[in-house]
């Protein structure tokens, strides 16, 4: 018999917890296909494929811009803090920096606009975005992706209605946020260190 919660708890949480499928924890919205001649060297940045790293968006490299008049007809496309970004298209998932539906959750509002071949997703109401996020950066996760990617050997894509398919263990919401919130302040510390390094 499956056990209904983990062993190692935080004090205080008793309930089970319940097998959700990713896609009824958010809400989500496809990148949109900007035009290459409206791309500009200044003005609101496209978030591209190419422009994340394993769990954050680059700052360095080749970045583009459309005109900040444009901006307002793709407010949907808006990447803002706590969403997650998955990409649709990468390589093979064994290549963990470029791989197909990797996740990265985002720290700050306004990052720039949705490029196409990646998803954002939202947190629906009694779901917490940071537990989500952990909860795909489990092993599970990328060898779910590895049954549903298809493609070659350079280029692999998901289908998002497979990818709305894996499934995801679920805590009422005040345990998510603890969760949440300890592994978000983990990722802090880790990324403090790592600046301190550089």
């Amino acid at each position: 018999m499956h056990k209904k919660s983990p062993e190692i708890r935080f004090k205080g949480f008793t309930d089970d917890w319940e097998q959700r499928k990713l896609g009824e924890t958010v809400d989500y919205i496809k990148g949109f296909a900007f035009k290459s001649n409206s791309y500009k060297s200044e003005g609101i940045r496209i978030i591209r494929v190419s422009d994340l790293s394993t769990h954050s968006i680059k700052e360095d490299g080749d970045k583009i811009f459309i005109n900040i008049d444009d901006s307002k007809t793709y407010n949907n496309y808006v990447i803002n803090k706590d969403e997650i970004i998955i990409t649709t298209v990468g390589s093979k998932s064994e290549m963990k920096d470029s791989a197909v539906g990797r996740p990265i959750i985002i720290r700050n509002d306004n990052e720039g606009l949705l490029n196409q071949n990646l998803v954002k997703l939202s947190a629906k109401e009694s779901f917490d975005s940071n537990f989500i996020y952990n909860s795909l950066l489990d092993k599970r996760y990328s060898n779910y992706i590895a049954t549903i990617e298809r493609g070659n050997a350079n280029q692999a894509n998901i289908a998002i209605a497979d990818l709305w398919e894996y499934p995801i263990k679920v805590p009422q919401l005040k345990e998510q946020q603890k969760i949440g919130a300890f592994f978000k302040s983990l990722d802090d510390t880790i990324a403090l260190h790592q600046d301190a390094i550089e």
